[in-house]
């Protein structure tokens, strides 16, 4: 499944760490969330969603936060996953900081 959402884009973390030899990557963009008032929230929180690669979250790395972007996902499965992938992010407008 392909689908493209506007959504406000909080911030990232595009990060390679070192672990026992082994280099683990972390991509992800933090999204605006709505809680869901039947069960007593109000308000947004974020969510982490993974993106295909680093170079994805450099098209946005250098703007001010937080901004509203068009997203791309794509659905994805693994042996006993399946994810949304952001695969193509473009900026829509910036947003006034909350």
């Amino acid at each position: 499944m392909k689908f493209t959402a506007k959504e406000v884009v909080r911030g990232y973390s595009n990060m390679a760490y070192n672990i026992d030899g082994e280099t683990a990557q972390v991509k992800v963009i933090y999204l605006d969330v709505a809680l869901n008032s039947e069960h007593g929230g109000k308000g947004n929180r974020t969510d982490a969603k993974q993106c295909e690669t680093p170079e994805v979250i450099e098209r946005i790395g250098h703007l001010n936060f937080p901004l509203v972007c068009e997203l791309d996902f794509e659905e994805r499965a693994t042996k006993g996953k399946v994810a949304l992938v952001v695969v193509d992010i473009r900026p829509v407008e910036m947003k006034k900081a909350a």
